[in-house]
């Protein structure tokens, strides 16, 4: 059981870092310090090993949204639980917050890609969390009229694949730029100015 988890810790941190194509059995092994056949027994491809460590990691996230944003009925308390998974996560450990950015971005790819990684949903799984916030919150009026229903969808999708991305980039900024969306969210960011 602890090889099985090393090799996964190892698999999650170098497919954050470098992605399905950028990653290879024997980096998996060396990095586990294991034998590239103990990868074999235990996951049986590298395939085996980037579905495993994709399933724990979109596992940890759908937990926690459930646990943080849909215990909460109001759209802004819904948006500051979503700030809060990735914090909790990041907090755990930032390769998973990593690992779901880079299956968001390849989850673009075109599915007949043959270099590409395996196809994921983990890009519509977002996508309908982030439906059913907005939804729930046009229908509550907790959205102002004349905003595009697909236009919030979009914008928050976006901001949810940054987030998932910004620990490859400037990892001890993390805390403080979910510190800054918090504001942003509830319009604290910036001072008020007359022109």
């Amino acid at each position: 059981m602890a090889t099985r988890a090393a090799i996964m810790q190892a698999a999650r941190r170098l497919f954050a870092q470098s992605g399905y194509r950028g990653v290879s059995m024997d980096a998996v092994a060396r990095a586990s310090n294991v034998d590239p056949r103990t990868i074999h027994y235990h996951f049986g491809s590298k395939r085996g090993v980037f579905d495993a460590a994709t399933e724990q990691a979109l596992q940890r996230f759908a937990t926690e949204v459930d646990r943080l944003v849909f215990c909460h009925r109001s759209l802004p308390a819904r948006l500051d639980g979503y700030i809060e998974v990735f914090r909790t996560l990041y907090d755990e450990d930032p390769t998973l917050v990593a690992l779901i950015g880079v299956l968001l971005v390849e989850s673009l790819a075109p599915p007949d890609d043959p270099a590409g990684p395996p196809s994921n949903a983990t890009g519509e799984h977002l996508r309908t969390l982030i439906e059913v916030v907005v939804d729930d919150g046009i229908a509550r009026g907790e959205v102002r009229d004349g905003v595009d229903r697909n236009g919030a969808v979009e914008l928050l999708r976006a901001i949810g694949m940054g987030l998932a991305l910004a620990p490859l980039e400037e990892p001890s900024a993390y805390p403080a730029l979910l510190d800054v969306l918090g504001s942003l969210v509830h319009g604290e960011l910036f001072s008020a100015t007359t022109d």
